[in-house]
Order: structure tokens, then sequence, then C-alpha cells
């Protein structure tokens, strides 16, 4: 479902570039996403930035184990940018059921950390 949301993007031309840093074209320490070029960004190079930066789940560009949290920030890192590149130029928002289940897996983590 992830992989799928933001793999099939380069094809129709929303591509999200997560294989080197945006800044300084570094390929280690890729923590944040820039929402304005959908480019990965190193952490010494976006901390400046952190406030605007989106978070870059680390199973998305190797071989971790996601927990919850990170499949969260996943999910809301491909909703952004589908938002923003496709439902919103066209005058609509994002599926009522994607929102819902995405906050309804927030509100389950949270409870599970309490």
């Amino acid at each position: 479902m992830l992989a799928g949301s933001w793999h099939s993007w380069p094809s129709w031309g929303f591509g999200l570039d997560l294989s080197r840093c945006a800044a300084t074209g570094s390929t280690t320490d890729l923590v944040y996403v820039s929402p304005k070029s959908g480019q990965a960004v190193s952490q010494g190079a976006g901390d400046v930035y952190r406030a605007r930066m989106l978070p870059l789940p680390v199973f998305l560009i190797s071989n971790a184990q996601p927990d919850r949290e990170a499949i969260l920030d996943a999910l809301r890192l491909s909703g952004f940018f589908w938002e923003q590149r496709v439902f919103r130029p066209n005058g609509r928002k994002l599926p009522a059921a994607r929102t819902r289940f995405v906050d309804r897996l927030g509100r389950d983590a949270a409870v599970s950390r309490a």
C-alpha cells in the first residue's frame, strides 16, 4: 500500500526523489523531505528548516522494519503530496476514507503508547 502510493509517482510526473540530498547531493543521513521539491534532505542541511520539512521514514529508503509511527509518517508524507500535487490542483480533497484511516491509525498508536 505505501510502496505503491509513492513508487508509481515517477510514471505520472510526480516522483519523489529520496535517493540523495537536494541540498548537498549526499546519500547518507537522509531524514527529511522538502515539501516544495519532494526531494530528500540530509539532517545537516535540513535542521535549520526543520519546522518546514516533512519526516522521511527510514524504511522508505532502506530495508528497516517500520513501526507504527514510521507507517504513519509515510502515510502523512504520501498524503501531503497527493493533496498538493493531485487533488488540490483539481479542486478536490483527499478521499475521506483515507483521511479517516490515517486518523484512526494515529489515535490507536497514541492509545497503545499510553
